[in-house]
């Protein structure tokens, strides 16, 4: 019997040890897949949302960071954290962009890993012989249907942000899994500087998250300490009001938000449906090759179909004694397109209804279905389900669906690499020249007059695209 047990032990052993090698290969595959298409359409130069920050950057590289930089708003989102990145970046790296691009493709290698982490161990899952399992999750996670956060600077911050709420809603699973004293501490001491250093116009969905999941806790868990689950709620509100101190509103208040929502019922509608149709299929591929909003707005519906398909059989089969991670990548993605509704709907509006399609919102949106993949497989994987072939046959179908999606996606993105690319070869000789006009300043995409003060800030201070060596 020991001899049995002891050969059962280095089998284990063994799988273990080619399953992280198989992790680590497919991670660093996809990694290198991600970086190359930084290399075939990404420049290092200023562009959008840095023009904002650019003033404090020149007293910064001119003098010595005052902590109070940090606190200012910008368009009613702060993030010290996130500012302080960009102040360090022009302190001691000439704001190279390029350099902050490729360090979000760092971060979501590190996201990575600790979703896959997570994964396995929701599904006691040590043998190397389901390894392509993980394959979807990271694609997703790689996927260049955030190209803007890709190609952009400004989104190795959102990646670093979305890395610190997972980081946040696992300290929660551990909580609600383990109900230890310790993990509680813990829990609400990250809640409040999550909310205050992190922050950004997210910080809603990030504590929205929270209290929906322990609200959740709270009915399905007979154990459940009702004065532990009012001090996280009290905690997240607190944590949202500490944010909101002093926060600068630039656009319309949410009186007017909602107003404005409740008036334009149907057009809200087909925003949402968009929305969700983004995470799977990018508006580059809807608009390059003409698929009309009807179309778009189906694929919108049936990805909210499975989403609650695969709800009802995450609580049916009672998979959050496993696991609360997927549920709340799923209700994040969810209070995000909320969020994004309640700010935007005007701008869409404005400029159209691809603008619910935005990429620069999938690095938080198209986690929603991650969670929906990992659902599904923890019940495809479960062996108590075996005899339910025609539901685990749907689910396999449903998470091939998406897949498509996702590769037409990227094989678009591929596609216009080369116009990306040449669009920002362009940005760099237009800050680079002496003659600039209007039209050509337009192309950094925001107030003429930030960028006309920009770029004299970082020619004056060797920055960016002026930097030589």
């Amino acid at each position: 019997m020991q001899r049995k047990n002891f050969q059962k032990f280095c089998r284990n052993v063994k799988e273990r040890r080619y399953l992280l090698i198989g992790t680590i290969a497919i991670v660093i595959s996809f990694f290198t897949y991600y970086c190359f298409y930084i290399f075939s359409s990404a420049r290092n130069i200023v562009f959008q949302d840095h023009f904002r920050y650019l003033e404090i950057a020149d007293k910064v590289v001119n003098g010595r960071l005052d902590i109070t930089y940090l606190w200012l708003s910008f368009s009613g989102h702060r993030s010290p954290i996130n500012l302080l990145t960009f102040l360090l970046n022009a302190k001691y790296f000439h704001l190279n962009t390029l350099m902050e691009i490729y360090i979000g493709a760092i971060i979501l290698t590190i996201t990575s890993f600790v979703l896959i982490y997570y994964f396995y161990k929701s599904i006691n899952f040590t043998s190397i012989k389901k390894i392509y399992f993980i394959i979807p999750i990271i694609f997703i996670i790689f996927s260049l249907d955030q190209w803007e956060n890709i190609v952009f600077s400004d989104g190795a911050r959102l990646m670093l942000n979305m890395l610190v709420y997972i980081l946040l809603f696992i300290l929660l699973n551990n909580y609600l899994l383990g109900r230890k004293r310790k993990n509680l501490v813990i829990l609400l001491s990250a809640i409040v500087l999550t909310s205050i250093l992190i922050g950004t116009g997210n910080v809603l969905a990030v504590n929205g998250t929270i209290i929906i999941l322990v609200i959740i806790d709270m009915f399905i868990n007979k154990n459940t300490n009702y004065k532990i689950t009012i001090s996280i709620i009290a905690t997240s509100f607190l944590s949202v009001l500490l944010y909101s101190i002093g926060l600068r509103q630039d656009s319309l208040g949410l009186k007017d938000q909602l107003a404005n929502i409740s008036h334009h019922i149907f057009y809200t509608g087909k925003f949402i449906t968009l929305a969700f149709s983004g995470m799977a299929l990018g508006v580059d591929y809807t608009m390059i090759n003409n698929v009309n909003k009807v179309t778009t707005g189906l694929i919108g519906l049936i990805i909210i179909i499975f989403i609650l398909c695969i709800l009802y059989i995450y609580f049916k089969k009672e998979m959050y004694r496993k696991t609360y991670i997927p549920l709340a990548l799923i209700i994040y993605s969810i209070l995000i397109i909320g969020s994004i509704l309640l700010a935007r709907l005007n701008y869409a509006q404005e400029y159209g209804l691809n603008y619910a399609m935005s990429s620069r919102y999938l690095t938080s949106t198209h986690y929603a279905l991650i969670g929906f993949i990992w659902i599904g497989l923890m019940y495809i994987d479960n062996k108590k389900n075996k005899k339910e072939v025609i539901r685990k046959t749907l689910i396999v179908e449903a998470i091939i669906l998406v897949l498509l999606a996702q590769i037409l996606t990227n094989y678009q993105e591929w596609k216009i690499t080369k116009d990306r690319k040449a669009n920002f070869v362009k940005l760099q000789e237009i800050a680079l020249s002496d003659r600039r006009d209007g039209i050509e300043l337009r192309r950094f995409q925001t107030n003429i007059d930030w960028v006309i003060k920009g770029l004299e800030i970082i020619k004056k201070n060797n920055l960016n695209v002026f930097y030589k060596q």
